[in-house]
């Protein structure tokens, strides 16, 4: 296996001397590494270099193929939905339980494969499952399914039960429906408001929460009171309240590193926290809803007023907000709501009906001469 190893050296000259790198495919994930040495003084003496380099790859990669030779006598007879529930299983300590379930949800998407010999498994069997699947949920849901699937078939080459993923010949449904986010204009967002301060303040200050600072769910539920500044109009996110263990919910790190960040927000906020920490109840962790884990009850009342929003929706117009003002850099979005500048570019640059008036306006008055 080891004489077909695919590699590349690549010599360039750096600070004043000369690196020589050598990108190589890793013979069993098929993924591209690369491992380099600089500070020679020609071009020449790199080259040379290059050889040394791989041949410690090679020796690595041998080492690395003759401690996973001998794989458990089991696997090789093992159907899909064991091996399925024995790599979730491995992976328990490195995804969160959300995750997990997720997973669990995947699989059960493809019953063709569950009886089936993990090695027996090629890509039709997959694509039969999935022209079924179509009937019956939105591209989305089959294209996060298929993602986990990728998943557990890598796992199962790295068990040396089948040599190959039959997923690297599966595409992902596409999907052609408007995935915009809808954002809540300013009007809809007081009028949500209004309605909830008469239905229940606890909801009234979480979706205020939501739609003027856009913290996730996770994050509004993580709040207390020694996170939240009022006399600097400030929040600080370093944690979230979600499930850490099945049916158990407790504090947990924020969704990923982007998500610790301290969030201003301006004066109807304030005042709301102000008005709602008079009525407030002490509880165990004394959080500000500390009767709520899930978001259930007061998406029900959200979506009696709109119904095709939820307070997840509100995180979204706080964002659309954002990018229509043209007055924050896309990276100072992305640190205030705690996403990756990919994800806000990819979420949150559309246009909503006040926008698209504005730019109208806008339009007329420029070329008006």
């Amino acid at each position: 296996m080891l004489d077909a190893l695919q590699y590349k050296m690549l010599p360039r000259k750096k600070d004043g001397n000369w690196q020589i790198i050598v990108k190589y495919k890793h013979p069993i994930t098929s993924e591209w590494k690369s491992k380099s040495k600089q500070g020679f003084p020609t071009k020449g003496a790199a080259n040379r270099y290059g050889d040394v380099l791989l041949g410690e790859i090679k020796a690595s990669l041998k080492k690395e193929l003759e401690e996973k030779a001998q794989p458990v006598s089991s696997f090789g007879t093992m159907i899909f939905k064991d091996f399925a529930k024995l790599y979730i299983d491995r992976e328990k300590a490195k995804y969160a339980v959300g995750t997990r379930r997720t997973y669990h949800n995947s699989v059960q998407k493809f019953p063709t494969l569950l009886p089936m010999l993990v090695k027996d498994i090629q890509p039709h069997h997959i694509q039969a499952d999935i022209n079924t699947c179509l009937t019956v949920y939105a591209p989305s849901t089959i294209n996060l399914a298929l993602e986990k699937l990728e998943q557990i078939f890598k796992g199962a080459v790295e068990y040396h039960i089948r040599p190959d993923n039959p997923m690297k010949l599966i595409a992902h449904v596409p999907d052609r429906r408007d995935k915009k986010v809808k954002a809540l204009e300013t009007t809809e967002l007081k009028t949500l408001l209004a309605y909830m301060k008469n239905v229940d303040f606890s909801f009234y200050a979480m979706c205020a929460i939501a739609g003027y600072a856009g913290l996730r769910w996770g994050e509004i539920c993580g709040l207390t009171w020694d996170r939240i500044d009022l006399d600097a109009c400030t929040l600080r996110i370093d944690r979230q309240w979600g499930e850490v263990s099945e049916g158990i919910y407790g504090f947990m790190p924020p969704k990923s590193k982007n998500g610790y960040r301290v969030v201003p927000f301006a004066q109807p906020l304030r005042l709301i926290l102000q008005e709602y920490q008079t009525v407030w109840s002490p509880n165990t962790y004394n959080r500000l809803f500390g009767f709520y884990d899930q978001s259930v009850n007061v998406n029900r009342e959200i979506k009696k007023v709109f119904p095709d929003k939820s307070i997840h929706k509100l995180r979204h117009t706080y964002g659309t907000y954002l990018t229509s003002t043209n007055k924050f850099a896309i990276q100072e979005i992305a640190a205030l709501m705690g996403d990756s500048v990919q994800t806000v570019i990819k979420t949150y640059i559309h246009v909503t009906d006040e926008i698209r008036t504005k730019a109208t306006e806008n339009i007329a008055a420029l070329f008006n001469f």
